[in-house]
């Protein structure tokens, strides 16, 4: 609801990508674990569970990088703060 279309651009973008990563999770999910017994399902394709998996927290930590070098600062700015993180 800013009014600067580029802060709504940014916004569109990180909730458009909370969304991918979102589906993207469930399908990894549906692929490894079998919520009927509880456990993971990755007897036959240890390499290509590892895989995936390596996949996923690329994803994450791609994500956190974003958020902390692009969003948190556009954030603070926002809000007036001058705060630096850690």
């Amino acid at each position: 609801s800013h009014p600067d279309q580029s802060v709504k651009n940014v916004a569109n973008r990180f909730l458009s990508g909370s969304s991918e990563i979102k589906r993207i999770f469930t399908a990894y999910l549906k692929r490894w674990c079998s919520e009927a017994r509880r456990e993971l399902t990755i007897r036959r394709d240890y390499d290509e569970f590892v895989a995936e998996t390596n996949q996923m927290f690329g994803l994450v930590l791609d994500r956190i990088e974003r958020e902390t070098e692009h969003l948190y600062p556009l954030i603070r700015r926002l809000e007036g703060g001058e705060q630096k993180a850690a």
